[in-house]
């Protein structure tokens, strides 16, 4: 019974892989992930995200997939509902115009390949080609602030590559943006004890991902599906190879297996919804106490007890008001008399009282009192990793000498700033590894081996901030190698100096000694050894002439007389 479901698992395998219309697996690492399934008792890390499903439950995996979609569909919402939140909102632009910035003249992200002999200069302009072409069809020159964004509130990001099956050499045709709601990662695990040890051991493995488009219309708030029945929608649900999908994800993954995503909003949950209480009870509290209420002491005679209640309920209905506090849209709603108080309060008087009565009762203390909400508010910024100094709309930047200090909160930023690019980085290297096997650039083998580890990708900044780093930088080497160039020859060599100084590498120096010598060929300059000879000859000839000049000022001696 194994062995025939192995071979199942293994024939789908390959009709999920033709799905993309052409394979671009690597088949060294996949006998090398077989060998390493034999030998391990668990499963192998699960830094994907997928779901983990044992076939000897096979029974049970469609709809174990389907709870997963939904559970991850009410998770996305509610983390696009926080987004929507002013604070939240604001921490979310902060971190996405640092970590993405859209400039007219240049592109987002560039590719950078780092020099090495095993790659040719024509090999080099067909991957920047490439690269250029995915950018386009991602369109991150106009979408790449919303692009981050959905990446960074969603925690993940999915999506499909459309090819041309009778012609994948023309690469990837078009990227579609398939929802997070609906796409899960799965990966299947086929298990047999061993007869010795009677441990199960993995025999084979398969991944896809799990489309189904219905979980894209679950709602939240109530915590009710809009659908009625699971096993209903089983038929919707479309399978993808894993080849046809560029996935990334925030990185946090929690659950038994790590087959569960969480999102960087996940740690402001707890503090947002906190606010927000206490926000709406604030608000609540301060409308219904900081008016002063008035009581009426009604004198209602000899009234029986029901004539009595039908008096004062007419005389309430006519002076009465009824405000309600709206927690959603933040406005109190409800119809009030123009010369009446809120919730006054009616009391009545049999007679031989004091008659009817008007009294005040005094509003409530200490109003102003907002210690609590910023509490709560100071850690809900500290969950979002944003300096507190970056939301006070007083707050100013320092460029250039200014900025000669950074705070602690600042340093973490910028780290948190990095691993978000690092993530990010790869849907990049998704799209271009099957970029350029799809045409024939390189193949599974030489991407894994030589190409990948030799990308980097560099994120473009503010230009005037930038320009204004870069000058303060030049500025402050400048003013080191100034210092330090007495000692040239004597305690450094002037490599050492370009290399601790300035900063280059080897490549760098010999490409700045190279139009050094160009510029000195062309009469730019006089090279320094001429320039010492120069001024050698200019020293020698001012002390001829001062010499000549004293020689010829000098009075005659005086002629030598005779004894």
């Amino acid at each position: 019974m194994a062995s025939k479901t192995t071979s199942t698992l293994r024939d789908k395998f390959s009709f999920t892989r033709l799905f993309l219309g052409a394979d671009v697996s690597n088949p060294e690492r996949e006998l090398e992930a077989k060998i390493i399934n034999k030998q391990t008792l668990v499963a192998v890390e699960n830094d994907e995200a997928a779901d983990m499903i044992d076939m000897s439950h096979h029974f049970s995996a469609g709809y174990m997939n389907q709870f997963d979609l939904k559970n991850q569909a009410e998770v996305i919402n509610e983390y696009r509902s926080m987004s929507t939140h002013a604070e939240v909102d604001k921490a979310i632009d902060d971190i996405i115009n640092e970590a993405i910035t859209s400039d007219a003249d240049e592109n987002p992200v560039e590719l950078v390949i780092r020099d090495d002999e095993s790659i040719s200069d024509d090999i080099r302009l067909k991957i920047e080609k490439e690269f250029l072409h995915l950018l386009h069809l991602l369109k991150l020159d106009l979408r790449s602030y919303e692009i981050f964004r959905q990446y960074y509130v969603d925690g993940r990001l999915y999506y499909h590559k459309i090819i041309d099956p009778d012609q994948p050499n023309k690469g990837i045709l078009k990227l579609v943006n398939l929802d997070p709601r609906a796409t899960k990662k799965v990966k299947e695990i086929l298990t047999e004890t061993d007869p010795v040890s009677k441990i199960d051991k993995i025999v084979d493995t398969r991944s896809y991902f799990l489309y189904d488009p219905s979980f894209s219309n679950i709602s939240t708030g109530d915590g009710v599906s809009t659908r009625t029945s699971v096993v209903a929608t089983l038929h919707q649900a479309v399978e993808l190879s894993t080849d046809t999908v560029a996935f990334i994800h925030s990185g946090i993954l929690s659950g038994d297996n790590n087959n569960v995503v969480l999102g960087h909003l996940e740690k402001a949950r707890k503090p947002l919804n906190n606010l927000r209480m206490l926000e709406d009870a604030a608000v609540i509290y301060r409308i219904t106490r900081a008016p002063e209420r008035r009581i009426f002491y009604v004198d209602v005679g000899t009234l029986p007890k029901k004539g009595a209640e039908e008096y004062m309920m007419g005389l309430i209905n006519k002076y009465r008001t009824k405000l309600v506090y709206d927690g959603t849209s933040g406005k109190v709603k409800g119809n009030s008399h123009q010369v009446s108080m809120m919730e006054d309060y009616w009391l009545p008087r049999r007679e031989g009282g004091k008659g009817t009565e008007i009294s005040t009762l005094p509003a409530g203390q200490n109003l102003n009192q907002i210690d609590d909400l910023k509490y709560f508010q100071k850690k809900l910024l500290e969950s979002l990793q944003v300096p507190k100094s970056r939301l006070e709309s007083e707050a100013t930047i320092s460029i250039g000498n200014r900025a000669t200090e950074i705070n602690r909160d600042e340093l973490k930023f910028n780290k948190f700033v990095q691993r978000l690019r690092r993530r990010f980085n790869g849907l990049f290297l998704d799209l271009l590894r099957t970029q350029l096997i799809l045409k024939n650039i390189t193949s599974a083998e030489d991407w894994d081996d030589v190409l990948m580890p030799l990308l980097t990708f560099e994120y473009a900044s503010d230009l005037f901030i930038k320009e204004e780093q870069e000058a303060q930088v030049l500025e402050a080497r400048l003013a080191a190698l100034d210092m330090a160039d007495p000692y040239v020859g004597k305690y450094f060599s002037r490599e050492t100096l370009m290399k601790t100084i300035l900063r280059m590498n080897d490549q760098d120096i010999e490409d700045e000694l190279g139009r050094i010598q160009k510029e000195i060929k062309a009469g730019l300059y006089i090279s320094d050894e001429e320039q010492s000879q120069l001024d050698n000859g200019i020293h020698d000839d001012q002390i001829d002439a001062e010499l000549k000049l004293a020689k010829a000022n000098k009075p005659p001696a005086p002629p030598a007389t005779k004894k």
